[in-house]
């Protein structure tokens, strides 16, 4: 039948679609980033191994983020880079994408040095909180689309 959307799947492997990939790399991000707050949680921890355990997750959570980020940004803009404020998922995605930078400026303040430095940590706190906000922004300008994207199907009457 004309118009009919193909049946929902729960797993599906398409390593050529920007999107599918920038699903995949976004939640081996956030599985990384709960490794990183479980080690967080650990005490009497040294330098050394608060670097290996938190922080390189840390790190590597965020930089999956930026990749993630980043080929949203392909998706929709279906080529190399766009400018297009008229688009709620160009705004989506560019919000996501500012989250992602504040997550990895985070990751880097979130370094421990040997000799503690107090403003980093207030600063990775503040970076996070950024990113957070940016995360949780663009999950909310997602909502109007959702509902267009409603008013736009075919009703089954």
């Amino acid at each position: 039948m004309a118009g009919q959307r193909p049946a929902w799947r729960w797993f599906a492997w398409k390593p050529r679609n920007a999107g599918y990939l920038a699903s995949l790399i976004q939640f081996i991000g956030t599985l990384l980033f709960n490794v990183n707050t479980g080690d967080a949680l650990l005490t009497g921890l040294d330098w050394v191994e608060k670097d290996i355990l938190i922080w390189a997750p840390n790190m590597a959570g965020s930089l999956c983020f930026l990749a993630a980020s980043y080929l949203a940004l392909i998706e929709i803009s279906h080529g190399w880079w766009s400018f297009e404020p008229r688009q709620i998922s160009w705004w989506v995605v560019m919000v996501n994408l500012a989250g992602s930078v504040a997550f990895q400026i985070s990751a880097l303040y979130g370094f421990f040095p040997r000799l503690p430095v107090v403003s980093w940590a207030w600063d990775a706190n503040l970076w996070t909180l950024i990113g957070a906000l940016c995360f949780f922004i663009a999950s909310y300008l997602m909502l109007p689309e959702l509902f267009d994207a409603d008013a736009r199907a075919p009703s089954k009457a």
